[in-house]
């Protein structure tokens, strides 16, 4: 890495990186500001374990947050279910996988997280996306192909086989329904996370466009599921067709689309995310090409296996669910391999609680002034690195004879 510049503090006198004020007093190097203060800090910064991907190393208290989220929504499903309100109750079960996938995101992040104040911002801004395209897929499909369904199958791009004798859909909605909308669908999705990278705290981490595409993309979701039970949920649409055939309509609805609407919008935020900050194009091909390509071989596959059944619309599903998936892990391991590499222990470097920047070490924030946690306030980092190999063990090292000065943190 290059030599940053460096300068003398006017005030302090110390050497220390060029940058807008002074690591070591906190004071503006732009300009002698005789009595200035440093900023206090305000955002709190927490160093975590790193976690290698979304199905392993979760806390405890993570994986009861989230069997917490699935036992409050099966409470509120069976609710609506027992006030003869089923569109109600399919929808709230759709929300709860994209929400269980935006903790586990969350939880995965090494040094911070994102407010939940945030997230729910996001969250409805893919919301109004989400139904904006849904909208616009129900119209073309009522123009172009199904206009007896009991639902508005168009809103999701499944389940097809409740109308009657839909046949082969028309090639001018296989490419609309297919292919563009599709990709406008990613686009309105991720505006509420770009949106965000104004502020330097949230595009400072590859992590913070994965989990702000994975909360764009749970609102996304849940909206697609409103429009596509509308009729249910008005009492409009009656329950016709077999038991088989709502039981693959409802789990492909209910877990299937959910999971490959979130898993895109995370894949596609962070390889936006890690691209731009390593200015290297594989890194939007590993996220991204993935992603693109489940955007559109889902709506495409659905759209030719929907004369036939639900439940070949389901299986194709649950291929796509297992492709992004593995994506997934490895967008995730990249992501905490480059975050971990950027800042934290060892680095010289560490993200401010006030900003959001990354700053050099030191007693304050060399892009706003603010105090940084010392070494002896700072919470510990525990396991910060990538096991890789689980046949190397930990080694042990041995005292040879006590200490003679108290450590920070004895007597806690």
């Amino acid at each position: 890495m290059a030599a940053r510049p460096r300068t003398t503090c006017p005030h302090c006198r110390q050497d220390v990186e060029l940058n807008r004020y002074c690591g070591a007093c906190g004071r503006s190097l732009r300009a002698r500001q005789q009595g200035s203060t440093p900023a206090s800090g305000a955002r709190r910064l927490r160093w975590r374990p790193a976690i290698p991907d979304l199905s392993q190393g979760l806390r405890r208290d993570q994986i009861d947050r989230a069997w917490m989220i699935v036992a409050v929504g099966l409470a509120a499903a069976l609710v609506a279910l027992l006030a003869d309100s089923v569109g109600i109750a399919i929808v709230i079960a759709a929300a709860v996988v994209p929400t269980v996938l935006v903790v586990l995101a969350r939880s995965v992040d090494v040094f911070e997280d994102e407010s939940l104040l945030v997230l729910g911002g996001v969250a409805i801004a893919g919301f109004v996306g989400g139904l904006i395209v849904a909208l616009a897929n129900d119209v073309l499909f009522d123009e172009l192909w199904l206009d007896n369904s009991v639902l508005n199958i168009g809103a999701t791009g499944f389940g097809g086989s409740l109308a009657r004798n839909p046949g082969s859909p028309p090639l001018s909605l296989v490419f609309l329904s297919g292919l563009a909308i599709p990709i406008l669908g990613e686009a309105l999705k991720l505006a509420g996370p770009m949106a965000m990278r104004r502020w330097p705290a949230f595009r400072n981490e590859v992590m913070d466009g994965f989990t702000l595409g994975a909360a764009a993309g749970a609102g996304f979701a849940t909206a697609g599921a409103v429009v596509f039970l509308w009729p249910l949920i008005q009492h409009d649409a009656a329950l016709v067709g077999d038991v088989s055939e709502w039981t693959s309509i409802v789990i492909g609805l209910v877990a299937v689309r959910s999971a490959i609407v979130v898993l895109v919008g995370a894949l596609i935020g962070a390889g936006v995310w890690h691209t731009a900050l390593t200015q290297r194009r594989a890194d939007a091909v590993r996220s991204i090409g993935p992603a693109i390509v489940a955007a559109v071989l889902y709506p495409l596959g659905n759209l030719l296996m929907q004369p036939s059944s639900s439940l070949s619309e389901l299986i194709w599903g649950l291929l796509i669910v297992v492709g992004l998936v593995i994506a997934a892990r490895g967008a995730i391991r990249a992501a905490l391999d480059r975050d971990r590499s950027a800042f934290g222990p060892g680095t010289g470097r560490q993200l401010c609680q006030t900003c959001g920047a990354i700053t050099p070490d030191g007693a304050f924030c060399a892009r706003c002034g603010a105090p940084l946690p010392s070494p002896a306030t700072a919470e510990p980092v525990g396991e910060s690195t990538l096991v890789e190999d689980a046949a190397i063990e930990p080694v042990e090292v041995e005292r040879s004879a006590p200490e003679t000065s108290p450590r920070p943190g004895d007597g806690e």
